[in-house]
């Protein structure tokens, strides 16, 4: 993809400073703004932005986990009831997955019913990353594996809601 008038401005900004410190003796500045221009670059400003968000807001990533209405309100009463936080259970739900303790299972279609989200966030965006990664090798292999869909099997699951309620009995 072509770069847009204002990164081809940036990106001649940067090159002009380089020079700048070119001439005036500082070539560790003008290897620093080489870098930044290099193909290696993005991958640093990538992990300089995930740095800087860990700083400002070690919260990490949301996700957005649509269900039925009932499902989210019934999660939600029975994690504060337990004392939990859902981004918690979350977050250990996807360290199960990726330490093979953890195997979701396929969720029924969501019929009927108002679909709400649930937001939650997980502090460690490389985990994040790796379930990313992990579902996307089972889905080359022809499963239908989502990181929203086995955060919420795992959610339904640990709380006996949805499909892992117990039975009403007659």
């Amino acid at each position: 993809m072509p770069l847009s008038s204002t990164d081809r401005k940036r990106r001649d900004h940067l090159v002009a400073a380089a020079e700048t410190c070119r001439q005036a003796g500082r070539p560790d500045q003008v290897e620093a703004i080489d870098y930044v221009l290099s193909p290696k670059g993005a991958e640093f400003v990538t992990r300089l932005r995930r740095d800087s968000q860990d700083v400002e807001d070690n919260r990490g990533p949301s996700l957005s986990l649509g269900m039925r209405e009932e499902w989210r309100d019934q999660l939600k009463a029975a994690a504060a009831a337990a004392g939990n936080i859902l981004s918690a259970d979350v977050t250990a739900i996807l360290a199960a997955f990726v330490n093979g303790q953890f195997e979701p299972k396929p969720l029924p279609r969501a019929t009927g019913g108002k679909r709400v989200n649930l937001v939650v966030r997980i502090p460690d965006a490389d985990l994040v990353a790796q379930v990313h990664r992990m579902c996307g090798q089972a889905r080359e292999g022809g499963d239908r594996l989502y990181l929203v869909s086995l955060a919420i099997d795992g959610l339904l699951r640990k709380y006996k809601v949805g499909p892992y309620a117990p039975k009403a009995k007659k």
